[in-house]
């Protein structure tokens, strides 16, 4: 992990710490199942175990760090079952936020919006994908309203928890086909926002989060049936995948 700009404030140590092996375990540099040893973090970063603890207790309540208190813990594993259940309650959040939000939307909200994804489009053409990742996951947050409110902390959660999987399980996800789709549909989802046709928009939103899921999981878990994603369609009024 890197440790650089380590905080000489002993209060700020614990979210220092959360933010580094948080950012680790989401982007693979803490592979699922790596066993996570207090002492050998606070060594590694040069602080005491007091906020490395904390910052672990953290990691279980999102459910990165899997384990029992006094017992091992571990980098929580990846299974076709959670990215099922994690896609179905990104489908519900982001679905509400969006309704939420309401439609038609600004034109300075449209342009924000197409603007992120003009960008992405350069960041893929420039192989930068770190620019890429941040720029996708600010479109999603703000078509989900973008506020600074429990709705918006938790969209953009899971959206942190799905691109784990996308890093991690899937090969197919990254194809440029995938990411040329991917683009149709974000400018559809715009497109009918501007319209005024909520409904609509909230059907591609659900329809493209899907998909993207299915693509991962088509990658390990082929036969899967994904029942929670299929129910999660079935609540919003979406037409099945």
């Amino acid at each position: 992990m890197d440790t650089a700009g380590r905080p000489t404030d002993a209060r700020r140590h614990t979210e220092w710490a959360h933010r580094l092996l948080r950012d680790a375990i989401l982007t693979g540099a803490l592979a699922p199942g790596t066993p996570v040893s207090q002492l050998a973090v606070a060594k590694e970063l040069g602080t005491s175990r007091t906020p490395v603890r904390e910052a672990v207790r953290l990691l279980q309540h999102e459910g990165l760090v899997a384990g029992e208190v006094n017992q091992r813990l571990r980098v929580a594993d990846l299974s076709a079952a959670d990215l099922d259940e994690l896609c179905a309650i990104r489908i519900t959040l982001e679905v509400m936020g969006m309704r939420l939000a309401g439609a038609p939307i600004s034109g300075s909200r449209a342009t924000e919006l197409r603007s992120y994804l003009d960008d992405l489009e350069k960041a893929a053409m420039d192989a930068d994908p770190d620019r890429g990742r941040d720029l996708h996951r600010q479109f999603h947050l703000t078509l989900s309203g973008g506020g600074d409110d429990r709705l918006t902390t938790l969209v953009a959660e899971t959206w942190d928890h799905a691109e784990r999987y996308r890093r991690l399980f899937s090969l197919q996800a990254f194809s440029i086909e995938r990411f040329q789709k991917a683009q149709i549909e974000h400018h559809e989802i715009v497109s009918r926002l501007e319209d005024g046709d909520l409904d609509a928009a909230c059907d591609v939103l659900a329809l493209h989060l899907a998909t993207t899921a299915l693509v991962v999981l088509a990658d390990r878990e082929p036969a899967f049936s994904a029942p929670a994603i299929r129910q999660a369609l079935l609540m919003v009024g979406a037409t099945s995948v």
